[in-house]
């Protein structure tokens, strides 16, 4: 995945300010880090087995323009044709999610973090 610089400062600022709940978070950051999964497949990743962990908080994101559709498959879990999401590049969105000063990097699938001024650590 290539990760545009824009893509990474609205991932900073929709961090930085705080306001979402903690599933709303985890859903986020999953979809930031692993885009193009299904609603089993966000739910699997969480290590959970109800659908219903993840689905609401997805719609949610969905509603406010932080995350998009990126197209139908068929998924691993369910072997079905669904939807997969995704973080939209540059998220409208203002109200922030949580402060953090480490951040998984997207860049390198978790191998490492990346600081608030972009650099990679570990």
């Amino acid at each position: 995945m290539v990760v545009r610089d824009t893509s990474i400062k609205t991932y900073y600022e929709i961090i930085e300010e705080g306001l979402l709940g903690e599933r709303q978070v985890e859903v986020y950051e999953l979809l930031y880090q692993k885009p193009d999964l299904t609603d089993r497949e966000i739910t699997a990743e969480l290590h959970q087995s109800d659908p219903n962990y993840a689905r609401p908080r997805r719609k949610e994101l969905l509603d406010m323009g932080l995350i998009e559709s990126s197209g139908k498959r068929k998924c691993s879990i369910t072997h079905r044709e669904v939807y997969q999401w995704r973080v939209l590049e540059n998220a409208p969105y203002k109200k922030p999610i949580k402060k953090t000063d480490n951040i998984q990097c997207p860049t390198c699938e978790g191998r490492g973090w990346v600081t608030k001024d972009g650099n990679t650590v570990g």
